[in-house]
């Protein structure tokens, strides 16, 4: 295919995970729903998406992004509703990724979008703690990138 003009961007793994009740799982009064623009700076700040999460997704009732204040360090995702699941997207953390993390961010989405399946994809040490807090690889994910013009 890199003779074609593109080349693999990243490879990673489809994962999921059924919903969960999220009266069984306390939440960590430290995440919070970010609602106003200065709070997506702070956000977007900590992940490094400064030009690409933009202040007009606040408004939608079928996306939702998180952020947490652990001992000074930024941790955030986006939970957003589409094809009858919820995707989870563009997790980071202050710390290494763990399990904790990974139910944290199943009873949330849980929550926020009861009964439907979570569904994203990762790699390395979050897809690690991913599959340690009991998500499932479904199959690979391979992206490409445009190296010529057309």
């Amino acid at each position: 295919m890199e003779s074609s003009g593109y080349r693999v961007l990243f490879e990673a793994e489809w994962i999921r995970h059924d919903p969960v009740s999220f009266a069984k799982q306390p939440l960590l009064a430290s995440w919070h729903r970010v609602v106003a623009a200065d709070g997506l700076l702070r956000w977007n700040a900590a992940n490094g998406t400064e030009t690409i999460i933009r202040p007009e997704l606040l408004g939608r009732d079928d996306l939702k992004i998180f952020i947490r204040e652990n001992d000074g360090g930024l941790s955030g995702f986006i939970a957003s509703l589409g094809g009858g699941a919820v995707g989870v997207s563009n997790v980071f953390s202050a710390d290494p990724p763990d399990e904790s993390l990974w139910e944290e961010i199943t009873a949330l989405a849980s929550m926020e979008f009861p009964g439907l399946p979570i569904v994203g994809y990762e790699r390395g040490g979050d897809l690690k703690a991913a599959l340690s807090a009991g998500w499932t690889s479904i199959g690979p994910l391979r992206v490409w990138v445009r190296t010529v013009e057309p």
